[in-house]
Parts: structure tokens; sequence; C-alpha cells
């Protein structure tokens, strides 16, 4: 898949989508033909686009065949392995999620007035146990409470599959504004990071941007088809409401557990270096650690640009960069995740954003 620039991508997507609706009820040779309709796609007008997408949207068929056929990738890149809800980080994290629950209705409860929030994501959302994330930090605000949703370890594909923000949304009871974070763990789990990159090679560590396969190109269509759906849905749903999303900050790779006793018994238990430092060193032979980071910063500075694209497409949609605000090391629980006064400084962005958005709308 190829759409002849990004900023044409949106609406190739929604075309794409409304064609293959239509390949799904034709038989296998019909369908194959239906995959040349790029050209077709300039005929049509912005309002149209978004017609259709709207008109479809609770149609369409979010499998990852459907998505791999549609943006003509490897179904590989679309596979939902999100383990949330299973085993002790599951239990973690719904025993979170239920605090924040009781947290939001009585704030709620206490002042009908207050700004609130729901929230979708990872564990950059939720981080069950002793970090505290960018949700805790805004859920401090006297001022907003926040339905949370997030889990730790959840994909971005199973946040569309699930849609369990639709319920939310409706138990939250009309909030003003929507988060969202999602596309870290589809990006890093199972040590995706070795099929995004060529193996070393010496000419390449003077350039580290020809590491970086066309295969993170085709990851990230698939994150965009995901959030112009997500965004898609809400639009429809709640106008009004406003969207905030992120594209991380760049990671240290490192398989480090530390002398600090409860940080680094968590990093032994969560595998640290799993996502990165290991599949640098043990699969693709990168062992500079410059030159990890400098490819981990490539890969999440095209993530951030995705973000940027697609804010500017979206009316209600606002990116958030977070980028630079856990720059050194030590800024980082583990290589993953910042620490809790890291993910402060970057809670303390979408604070400054939503007061920024409330007084627009005041």
């Amino acid at each position: 898949m190829n759409p002849a620039t990004p900023k044409n991508f949106v609406n190739y997507v929604k075309a794409a989508t409304e064609q293959m609706k239509d390949a799904y009820v034709q038989d296998d040779a019909q369908r194959a033909e239906t995959r040349g309709f790029e050209s077709r796609t300039r005929e049509m007008s912005e309002v149209q686009l978004y017609d259709l997408i709207h008109q479809t949207q609770d149609l369409v068929d979010l499998s990852p065949q459907f998505i791999a056929d549609t943006l003509g990738v490897d179904i590989s890149l679309v596979l939902n392995k999100a383990e949330a809800d299973e085993g002790i980080i599951g239990f973690l994290n719904e025993f979170a999620r239920q605090a924040r629950e009781r947290k939001y209705h009585q704030k709620t409860t206490h002042d009908p007035d207050i700004l609130k929030i729901v929230s979708e994501g990872d564990s950059w959302f939720q981080f069950p146990i002793y970090v505290k994330d960018i949700i805790d930090w805004i859920n401090k605000e006297k001022s907003m409470s926040v339905y949370s949703l997030g889990a730790g370890g959840d994909w971005i594909y199973n946040i569309l599959h699930q849609r369990e923000y639709v319920k939310a949304l409706q138990k939250a009871n009309n909030p003003q504004f929507f988060l969202i974070s999602g596309g870290g763990n589809d990006l890093l789990q199972d040590a995706r990071i070795k099929e995004l990159c060529h193996p070393y090679d010496a000419e390449f560590e003077k350039n580290p941007t020809k590491y970086i396969k066309d295969t993170l190109g085709d990851l990230i269509s698939v994150f965009e088809f995901l959030y112009i759906h997500l965004y898609c849905d809400l639009e429809q749903r709640y106008p009004d409401m406003k969207i905030l999303c992120h594209g991380y900050d760049y990671a240290y790779p490192t398989d480090a557990i530390g002398l600090h006793p409860i940080k680094g018994l968590l990093r032994w238990f969560g595998g640290n270096g799993q996502w990165l430092k290991k599949p640098f060193v043990e699969h693709l032979g990168i062992k500079n650690p410059s030159t990890q980071h400098t490819i981990v910063k490539l890969v999440i500075d095209r993530i951030n640009e995705m973000h940027q694209r697609l804010s500017e497409t979206f009316e209600n949609v606002y990116y958030i960069d977070l980028r630079g605000l856990a720059p050194n090391p030590e800024d980082w629980h583990d290589e993953i995740h910042p620490s809790s006064e890291n993910f402060k400084l970057m809670a303390d962005k979408y604070i400054g954003k939503i007061k920024a958005l409330t007084d627009l709308q005041l």
C-alpha cells in the first residue's frame, strides 16, 4: 500500500473501506479486482468520503484479514495479541480500573459540573502498580475527573475490536474529553522491532536511518487505519467532544535491573529488555546503545508524524507532543515507561491543553 502522499492517506483509507466492504460480499475473483481503486478516490470530494465512512462505520468488519486486505499489508502486522485481561497483569489492571471508576463517580457526584474525561489506552495511561502514570496525575486535578479504561499491555487493535469505550462514554454521562494512548504494545510486543529493522551493517552505523525497513510504514498504515475508524466513530457519536492523542517519547533500550528494591523487582518481573534491548542485540546484532536509541527515535518520530497528520485532518482531534520530556536514561522507570516524575511532566501538557480548550469552549 503506497498512497501518493501522506496527506492523501485518510481519504485513501476511507474510500478503501467502502470498496472492501462491497468486495467482501462478492466472490474471491471479484474481490481481487477491488485492490486497485486508489485512482477512483481522487474523484471523490472530502464530504463524500466522510459520509461514506460514517454510513458504514458499524458495518465494517475490523478483522485482521479485512484490514490486511484493505491496506495490502501482511496480516502479521494486524494480529491482536493483547494480554491486558490475562494473568496477574489482568488482575492488576481490573483492580486499578475499578478504583478509578469509584473515584470518578465520587468526584462527579460531589461536583456535577466537574470536567468529565474518558481515557482509553495502554500502560502510559494505566501503569497498575508503583508508577504514577499520566492519568494518575490528571486525576489529581480538582477540576477534572477521569473515567479510565486504560490497561497495561493493551493494543490499539484490541481497543478498536472490543470498543469498550462506547459503553464507557455513556456511563461517563456526556464527557467533554476523550484521551487515547495506543500503539506502543502493537509496535513492541513479541520483539516486533526486529521485523521493522535490518540486521547489523557496518555501513548503516554511519546513517542509522538505513536500518528502518519499509515494514514500519506498513505498520503505521495499520495504526492510521485504526485511528481513523476510532475518530470517525467518536465524531459521529459525540461531535462536540475533544479528543487528545500522543505518540510517546524516545525510549532508552536497556535490560538493566538496577539496585532499587521495588523498581528492580518490577523490572525483573516485567522482563525489562524484552521489548527493545534484547531484540536489538540477540536478533539484529545491533549492539551500540547510541545506534539503538537513534533507531527508536526514528520510529517514534514516524508515529508522532502520523498523530500530527490526523490531528490536522479531524477538527476535534488534538495532538500532544511528549517527545523530549524524558530526555535521559535515568528519567525512565524501565526501557519503555517513564518515571512517575516524568509522567507528571507529560500530564502537565495534557492538563494545560485541556484547560486551554475548556476556556475556548466557555
